[in-house]
């Protein structure tokens, strides 16, 4: 069961990509500041990370505990065959570095100063859009290198289907609901 997953971050880092991606940068702040591919089913996922590039490991382990994480799955649900072929699709981008300059692609500053995508690096959204792309889906809308992780999850072929919450390494709450609201804003 293959889904996107949204991470709502709260490191520095995350923060700093919430303030900026948001609908009016610094004042009104995105949901996401990351988004991955999980295999629900397996318990893995495969994310662009800083600064390892791009891995594959038990969902959450990698992230921040009390993150929260929303999942999303195709309006249209993906066939086995289709799921094997992202997943695939994905494994064979694994060793890949981060793409800390196409970063900037989303943000502004790669207007300004002509940053172009690298295809040898990936940042998270990028790569889940490339992935989607692959098995032809997500054909529309901005091209994967300027996809933030909030434009994810705006994404006309997704639907949000569930959360959870990230307790320590490799384990995670299903009932988001019990943490107070306010430290998920």
């Amino acid at each position: 069961m293959i889904r996107f997953a949204g991470y709502r971050g709260t490191s520095v880092f995350s923060r700093i990509i919430r303030a900026r991606t948001g609908p009016i940068p610094g004042i009104i702040w995105a949901r996401y500041s990351h988004f991955s591919v999980v295999d629900l089913l397996a318990g893995r996922e495969i994310e662009a990370w800083i600064p390892d590039g791009v891995i594959e490991s038990d969902i959450g382990a990698r992230h921040t505990p009390g993150t929260r994480v929303d999942l999303y799955r195709f309006r249209e649900a993906l066939t086995p065959e289709e799921e094997v072929f992202l997943w695939k699709t994905l494994q064979a981008e694994i060793g890949r570095a981060y793409d800390f300059k196409g970063v900037f692609g989303f943000l502004w500053i790669a207007r300004v100063f002509g940053f172009r995508h690298c295809r040898v690096k990936w940042f998270c959204s990028e790569l889940c859009k490339f992935a989607a792309r692959r098995i032809g889906r997500m054909k529309r809308g901005k091209s994967p290198s300027r996809e933030s992780p909030e434009d994810m999850s705006h994404e006309q072929e997704l639907v949000y289907e569930d959360s959870f919450i990230v307790q320590k390494k490799g384990e995670i709450n299903d009932h988001p609901e019990v943490l107070d609201v306010r430290v998920l804003v």
